[in-house]
Formats: C-alpha cells, structure tokens, sequence
C-alpha cells in the first residue's frame, strides 16, 4: 500500500491483506506527484527495467574452460616401456622411444646412456612421422640424427657424456657426438670442436667444419695457434683456410697469410681465395704483400 495520503484518482488495485481477512477491496489511489495512471505504469516498466540492466551488467560469467588438442596432451609413458623400445632390435622401437623422450625431457635425463648408443645409428629411414610432431628438425633422417638432437636439448646433463664420446673408436659416434655440440653452439666447446678438424675422418672433419660455423669466430679463431698445422693433412688444411676466411676476423689473418707464403700451390691459391673475402680487402695488394 503505498504510504502516500494525497490521491487525485482512483485505480481498482488492492491490497492483499484486506483481501486475504475481510474480502473487501479497498481502491488504492495514485499519488498526485506521479500525475497520470500511464505516467506510473512507465515508471514502474522503466525501473524494472532499469534494475534488469543493473543485474545483467553485475553478472560474472563463468570461467571458460579452455580445451587443449589432442596433439598437445603429453602422455606420460613408464620409463620401463622406454626403455625396452630402446634396446630393441627393430628402428621404428627405438625411435618412438626418442620421440616420447622428447615429450618428457625430465625422463630423458634417466636414459641418458641408451640415448648415446643410438649415436652409432646412421641408418636413414623414412621419419617424416616423427618430424612433423615439432620437437625435431626437418634435417634428421636417422635414429643418430634423432638422438643428437635430443642429447642438445639435455644441455648440461649431456656435455660430459658427448665430450667423452669424441674420442669414440666409431667415426659414426664422433660425428654425431660433435653435431650435438654443435646444435648448443656454446662457446666453451670450441676448442673440442677446433680438435676435431684433425680427425682421420673426413665426415668427422666435415661435421666439425659445420659446427663451427655456428660459433662466434672471435672465440676460435684465437684458439688457431694451438692447432699444430705442421701434422695436418692437406684436406685438413683446406677446411681451415676455408674456415678462416668465412670467419671475416681481423685475428685470423696472420694464419691466412702464413699459409699464402705455404711451397704448396693448393694452399697458396686457397689461401687467397680466403683473403678476398675479408671486407675491404684488395686482392693484388695481398698478393703483393
């Protein structure tokens, strides 16, 4: 019932109370203030509307659970499974074993020594199943190249194994090992890499060469002079020049220029070949000089 005592006119609403004990109806009428019976009923509509507006703007939506794929839930899988595909016989055991691994890097470091005997696993085999997952490089073609890769993303935990494996009666072991350095590119492993250009081998020599490519050419080229290049085979000291002139640094040419005064032809016509390639650099006046 409206507390208001001024009426002006009379509208048949009723009060519940009165109806409930006495069934009489008592008319309530509007205040004058509000002025028409039209006048109040837009009120009233444009208050219910008003406090609709209110609560709908105050409402929280619910958090939106947010579905992953199917592709990036990681299933762990018992390191007993992994590592019985490891030692397995068969190539696509082992490696879906370094595929799951790659999923679960922290179960990786636990088979760390299975992970290395792969290194001796040149084979190629078709791995376009396994590259296309994101957690290999389009570049790898064999169980080695899978396992290198994944010994890189061990960091630390693989340095010591990989620098022992350097000196791996297998050529295929070495390589490997040094295309793993050489996926790290840390500084503090060019002076292994540097010693690896005097493998007998030449895909050793090679993979070293590429490895140090990815280096810095300030950290090795002033680690040259402990290279005893007196012993060095010819094809070995082809790479260096070649090395060195692709390093565009100021420290590699004394070397460059030691080997331009070589009584090799070969290594006097690389040797310049080198040098041409430094900035700046005028062909007759090396020559000359």
């Amino acid at each position: 019932i409206c507390p208001h005592r001024n009426f002006s006119c009379n509208i048949p609403l009723y009060n519940k109370k009165d109806i409930a004990s006495s069934r009489q109806y008592h008319p309530i009428e509007l205040p004058t203030h509000l002025g028409s019976p039209m006048n109040f009923l837009l009120f009233r509509s444009g208050l219910v509307w008003l406090c609709m507006c209110v609560l709908a703007a105050c409402q929280v939506a619910p958090p939106v659970k947010e579905e992953k794929p199917a592709s990036a839930v990681v299933k762990t899988v018992p390191m007993e499974v992994i590592f019985r595909q490891l030692r397995s016989e068969k190539t696509q055991d082992r490696m879906e074993a370094l595929q799951l691994l790659s999923r679960q890097p922290h179960q990786a470091r636990e088979a760390i020594s299975l992970i290395l005997a792969l290194l001796a696993d040149n084979r190629q085999v078709d791995v376009t199943r396994y590259v296309g997952s994101g957690f290999y490089s389009g570049n790898v073609s064999s169980p080695a190249d899978m396992a290198a890769e994944l010994l890189a993303k061990l960091g630390r935990w693989s340095v010591l194994p990989l620098r022992l494996r350097l000196h791996d009666p297998n050529p295929v072991v070495r390589q490997y090992a040094i295309r793993s350095l050489g996926i790290m590119a840390k500084p503090e492993h060019a002076g292994w890499l540097l010693s690896a250009l005097i493998d007998p081998e030449p895909e050793v020599c090679k993979e070293a060469y590429a490895a140090l490519l990815k280096q810095d050419a300030q950290v090795y080229v002033k680690l040259i002079d402990k290279l005893d290049t007196e012993n060095m085979s010819l094809r070995q000291r082809l790479l260096l020049i070649q090395l060195l002139g692709n390093s565009h640094h100021g420290d590699a040419l004394p070397a460059l220029f030691k080997f331009a005064n070589d009584s090799n032809p070969v290594l006097r016509s690389a040797s310049f070949v080198a040098l041409a390639k430094f900035p700046g650099a005028n062909l007759q006046t090396i020559v000359l000089q």
